[in-house]
């Protein structure tokens, strides 16, 4: 949470860039001592960005303000989060609405990430459900800019628009409503995605995951990665038992 406050703090109180600049140029900020990621550029999305740098503004220099506030944040997103729930079972299943209320809503990993912890992931959360009332309702070039407005918080849900955008593809009639379909949507998120980096921009490394991915390293995939030999020696030993 406080790597959320700085960036937004550099942002709205430095006219620092998150994604190029990083917190270690700001040690006199009341925060710094906080922050876990000092020499890290953001690895956010610039709609996370734009909404900490407001709630940090808002907040000022108190840090249980601050603390409070991004909690109350990513609150919206929950609350966002269960109105999409229900709407979609009230749609497609309203037999299962309470159930499938109480299962997301008093969910204890969801209450500690959120309201606990304070993690930004509900909101990728929140479009992730947006994009599938828009499905339900046929409405497939606001489902692709539901999950690109997710990944402008968090890039993750990058990884859902192929699939997204096949289902979309299968769902229309004939090759002029898919033509229609593709030209529409690129346009649109092509639009949305300048918008959200343009205030960012200094040259193609604005996007350029490759430059965060040091800061990735506890999944599978990543210890594979850093460390083959020790993956080799494991699986054979596995072999071996």
């Amino acid at each position: 949470m406080f790597d959320y406050i700085m960036h937004g703090r550099m942002l709205a109180f430095y006219d620092a860039n998150p994604y190029r600049d990083t917190a270690s140029l700001f040690p006199l900020d009341p925060f710094y001592p906080h922050v876990g990621w000092v020499n890290s550029i953001s690895p956010y999305g610039p709609f996370w960005l734009q909404i900490s740098a407001l709630t940090a503004r808002l907040s000022g220099n108190s840090v249980i303000g601050n603390v409070l506030s991004f909690k109350m944040l990513v609150g919206l997103f929950y609350v966002a989060s269960i109105v999409f729930i229900v709407l979609i079972l009230r749609r497609q299943n309203p037999t299962r609405v309470l159930n499938g209320l109480w299962l997301f809503a008093c969910n204890p990993l969801v209450l500690y990430e959120t309201f606990g912890h304070g993690h930004n992931d509900i909101t990728i959360c929140a479009c992730l459900l947006v994009s599938v009332w828009f499905m339900i309702n046929h409405r497939h070039t606001l489902v692709i800019i539901a999950l690109v407005t997710g990944a402008l918080f968090k890039y993750v849900t990058l990884l859902v628009i192929p699939a997204a955008l096949v289902i979309s593809l299968v769902s229309l009639a004939n090759r002029k409503e898919r033509l229609r379909y593709m030209l529409v949507t690129g346009l649109a998120t092509a639009l949305l995605v300048f918008i959200a980096y343009q205030p960012f921009w200094f040259g193609w490394k604005t996007i350029d995951l490759s430059s965060r991915i040091y800061m990735y390293t506890t999944s599978l995939a990543a210890i594979i990665h850093t460390h083959p030999v020790s993956y080799t020696h494991l699986r054979a030993h596995e072999t071996v038992l």
